[in-house]
């Protein structure tokens, strides 16, 4: 009688422990996936923000080359007229280069923002894939735990005759 209070005593608290440990992995999973997600989501949105600034660096760039053509055609006028529009050019051009400048800077930063999200992306999946051996190793525990309880179980039911 005694063995058979201690060994449900037992399985109550194998379960609970097990319902709490599902519990907790349940709400780590979730934790991490909200995670994820949002960083998937930075991701994209710097993803977006680099392809914005590759495309204002190519219209730059395309401003650049016709800024170039225009001054090829202005030395058929005359000198004074050259000695402006160049000036004038010139100034744009520099205009644009300073900003091409700037902008090929915030692609390099955002490279290296990829970058450490990447890292930190890569240490969060290293830090799942220990929690889920974590995971394995408790359920493997719990199993033998239940094991054993289920062997006491059997002993006892022999021992009181009813196996």
């Amino acid at each position: 009688m005694y063995g058979k209070h201690f060994t449900n005593a037992l399985d109550k608290i194998c379960q609970q422990q097990t319902d709490m440990l599902v519990s907790k992995m349940t709400s780590m999973d979730i934790a991490y996936k909200h995670t994820i997600q949002a960083n998937e989501e930075r991701f994209t949105q710097m993803m977006d923000k680099v392809e914005s600034m590759i495309n204002k660096k190519t219209n730059l760039e395309r401003e650049n080359g016709e800024l170039k053509c225009k001054i090829q055609h202005m030395n058929h006028e005359t000198t004074l007229e050259k000695e402006l529009m160049k000036t004038k050019l010139e100034t744009k051009c520099e205009l644009l280069t300073q900003k091409n400048k700037t902008q090929s800077d915030k692609i390099n930063k955002l490279d290296l923002d990829l970058g450490e999200i990447n890292k930190e992306m890569e240490e969060r999946k290293n830090k799942i894939e220990s929690l889920e051996s974590s995971f394995t190793a408790l359920r493997k525990d719990v199993e033998g735990k239940e094991k054993e309880i289920l062997s006491s179980k059997i002993h006892a039911s022999i021992g009181d005759g009813e196996f």
